[in-house]
Parts: structure tokens; C-alpha cells; sequence
């Protein structure tokens, strides 16, 4: 987790803007994402939660980890074609796909019932 700390440290300190910082810009939030990914994944271990609170943490990790490979096919979609000018690859699909299934998992999660104000 140092190492986490210390790449979002240099991430926002603004470096300058050359190729090379945006690579090991984009691989930091990748491999963050995939460091939560994973540790929400292991907190589903825990006995004590309910089974729709597992799964709905499950399925946040399940999209955390999309957003991981995304991550993953920019960079190697930079490194393969850098004069690339194409306006939607298959990161991109890997993005868009994090959304429902992040939804998802919030949705699969109980809620805490309201007292109603009337009474």
C-alpha cells in the first residue's frame, strides 16, 4: 500500500505532460483499480455479511476489475499503434461495460428500511 500511496502522490503532483508520464499515469489508475478490485474481493470473505451483500460487493469488484483491463488495452493500444486516431476500441467497451455492473451490484445490496415520518 506505500507503493499506492506514494504513485498517487506523484500522480497528483501534476508532472509534466510528455508521453511517457501519461503511460505511467494511466498504468497508476490501473493498477489502483485493480489493488480496490481486489480488496473488495476479499472482503467478501467475511462470515458475518449477509449473501446479497457479498454479492453485490462481488459484482462492484467484477466492474472495478473491467475498469482495470480497460486500463490495461489503452495501454496497450498506445504501445502497439501510437499514431492511433481511432475514436473507439475495445478499452473503451471495457469502460462503458463497468457501469451496469457496478450499478448492479449497488442495486443487489440490501437497503435499511425507513420509519415512516407519520408515525
Amino acid at each position: 500500500m506505500p507503493l499506492c500511496a506514494l504513485l498517487l502522490v506523484w500522480q497528483l503532483s501534476s508532472p509534466a505532460r510528455t508521453i511517457l508520464n501519461r503511460r505511467l499515469g494511466v498504468f497508476l489508475v490501473t493498477f489502483l483499480f485493480f489493488v480496490a478490485a481486489l480488496a473488495i474481493a476479499r472482503s467478501t470473505r467475511r462470515q458475518e455479511l449477509p449473501p446479497k451483500f457479498i454479492k453485490g460487493l462481488r459484482r462492484i469488484a467484477l466492474g472495478l476489475s473491467l475498469i482495470g483491463l480497460g486500463g490495461m488495452g489503452v495501454l496497450v493500444y498506445a504501445y502497439l499503434d501510437p499514431d492511433s486516431k481511432a475514436a473507439f476500441n475495445l478499452s473503451d467497451l471495457l469502460f462503458l461495460s463497468s457501469y451496469p455492473v457496478i450499478l448492479a451490484g449497488l442495486l443487489c445490496m440490501p437497503r435499511a428500511e425507513r420509519l415512516s415520518i407519520g408515525l
